[in-house]
């Protein structure tokens, strides 16, 4: 009887012992809040510098149109573009070499329809551009109007392109990319 006594002594004791919070040491108190203080948390995380849309970081906009820019103002300021070799050329400060104009420019419009069709855009106008890099090429005379034309046509699409993320331009530029060098290869339907 006395171990049966004992017995349920001792869970009485246990039982009442574990309704009782438990206090830690100091030192294992610090412990746990270190610990606490390492754990990840569920929480915001910082966006990446692809994830932001382009109008915040308009200078990467700025870039694409600059050169075009300076060519619009030089024809206006003198009525002139530059040629070598019998084709229009730009100087690119960025890369310190001189490239062909018009398929920059067919390039830049060939980039909006691009990412017209991928963002489901409706309604984006990239002829001016497109007849002016033909203009261009063709050694044609550019009027004001086509100036003009070009110019509303960019502030569209400069107005476009802050809405999509550097990482969406970055895929729409590498798929522009590989059409245009699929076309420079004659690999197109069109050119068969």
């Amino acid at each position: 009887m006395n171990d049966s006594m004992n017995d349920s002594m001792n869970d009485s004791m246990n039982d009442s012992m574990n309704d009782q919070p438990v206090s830690l040491s100091r030192a294992d108190r610090r412990k746990f809040e270190k610990a606490m203080r390492r754990a990840p948390r569920a929480g915001r995380q910082k966006p990446k510098r692809s994830d932001l849309p382009l109008r915040l970081i308009p200078w990467n906009i700025h870039g694409v149109w600059a050169p075009l820019d300076r060519i619009l103002a030089k024809l206006e300021i003198d009525g002139t573009a530059e040629y070598s070799g019998g084709e229009p050329v730009l100087y690119d400060p960025g890369t310190n070499d001189w490239h062909n104009s018009a398929q920059a420019i067919r390039g830049i419009a060939e980039f909006y329809e691009v990412a017209a069709r991928r963002k489901g855009w409706r309604g984006v106008q990239t002829e001016p551009i497109t007849r002016f890099a033909r203009l261009l090429e063709l050694d044609d005379e550019i009027t004001q109007q086509d100036i003009d034309d070009v110019r509303a046509c960019s502030i569209v699409l400069r107005k476009l392109a802050g809405a999509l993320t550097l990482r969406e331009a970055r895929a729409y530029l590498d798929e522009t990319c590989i059409k245009i060098e699929v076309e420079k290869a004659g690999l197109t339907e069109s050119a068969a």
